[in-house]
């Protein structure tokens, strides 16, 4: 009896060292878009390895994706980097997640695992900005009102709409 008590305090040490890797980004809560490099963060440890290769995989069954590498020799101990997308672009989905494993041969060894997250159609313009940018202004025509006290007072309106469906609209006096 003592012997298991003794075996599992063991194992819960073993264990944890295993999986020292945490991935912070992609997550269920911040996933990727469809567009340009997509960013991967994760925290290490001393006893983690220095270098490692990037899989993604989709973990929906029937969808036919294959788990693809996406990065090699990434250097594990600056906590970031940017995955370029794959041949053929980023894939447009649910259920995937990223896999760190130790080279772009062991698939099956993984040293950490991203939360699921989804990658979806990117909204960014091609400059990679955001597409809230106003068009240009326009100015409805002056009108004139004769005041009761013999002066006349005009105004302009200015309109300004945004591409994200919010109008702005200006009064001048």
């Amino acid at each position: 009896m003592l012997a298991f008590r003794l075996l599992g305090k063991l194992a819960l040490l073993i264990v944890p060292a295993t999986f020292a890797f945490t991935i912070t980004t992609p997550s269920d809560l911040q996933g990727w878009t469809s567009k340009g490099p997509q960013p991967l963060n994760w925290q290490r440890v001393d006893t983690d390895p220095t270098s490692f290769a990037v899989v993604l995989v989709n973990q929906v069954q029937g969808t036919g994706f294959s788990p693809v590498v996406i990065d090699q020799g990434v250097d594990g101990t600056t906590g970031q980097t940017l995955c370029q997308p794959p041949s053929g672009g980023w894939p447009v989905g649910v259920g995937f997640q990223v896999n760190l494993i130790p080279n772009a041969t062991a698939l099956d060894s993984i040293l950490a695992q991203s939360q699921v997250f989804n990658i979806t159609v990117s909204t960014t313009t091609s400059t990679g900005t955001s597409s809230n940018i106003a068009s240009p202004t326009t100015t409805q025509p002056r009108s004139t009102q004769s005041g009761g006290d013999g002066t006349s007072k005009s105004a302009a309106i200015s309109t300004v709409l945004f591409t994200s469906g919010f109008l702005l609209v200006g009064l001048s006096l």
